[in-house]
């Protein structure tokens, strides 16, 4: 490691890592200069933990009829009713359907469809088991979101890394994709 680096954790944790060769003075002079952005991470993940005990009132999933017991928060991620299950399955694949007519006829594989609960990310495209698995949780935030993951998701297909054509063929077909995922975060 390089540099000294710090991080909020999703439990408000600071985690600060250096190399073995810094010396522990100019650790702490620069844990003391990043007291402001800590601060602000931290209270940042609090609020954020807080907002996320509660369904998303504009989420698919309120609008569904779905209420905070069929989501409930574990110990270190939530656990979802069966119901929540099956009709956020439901729902990832009819958004698949919807979004293929956005690819040529043969361009994507036969694929699946998964949930799993996740922790650190929305989506995961397997191209070789051909299998896009998606985060139970998503099913909380509105269908443009879903939408949005499910399409990334599938571009995957296409494009397997994170460039420049991969961002041009989502924004092709999704112009606002950027605004969208910033709900995400």
């Amino acid at each position: 490691m390089r540099s000294i680096r710090l991080h909020v954790n999703r439990f408000g944790e600071v985690v600060c890592t250096a190399s073995f060769l810094e010396s522990e003075q100019k650790i702490q002079k620069f844990i003391e200069e990043k007291k402001d952005w800590i601060e602000k991470s931290v209270q940042k993940v609090k609020k954020s933990r807080q907002n996320s005990a509660s369904l998303n009132p504009d989420g698919v999933a309120a609008k569904s009829g779905f209420l905070s017991s069929d989501r409930i928060r574990g110990q270190s991620n939530f656990k979802y009713s069966a119901l929540w299950k099956k009709s956020a399955l439901k729902n990832f694949m009819q958004s698949a359907g919807r979004l293929s007519s956005f690819f040529e006829k043969k361009a994507l594989p036969e694929f699946t469809v998964k949930g799993r609960s996740m922790h650190s990310m929305w989506g995961n495209c397997n191209t070789k088991n051909k299998t896009i698995t998606l985060s139970w949780e998503l099913f909380n935030f509105p269908q443009e979101c879903i939408d949005y993951v499910v399409f990334h998701e599938m571009t995957h297909f296409l494009y397997i890394y994170h460039d420049k054509n991969f961002y041009s063929y989502i924004e092709r077909y999704m112009p606002d994709f950027r605004k969208i995922a910033k709900n995400l975060s």
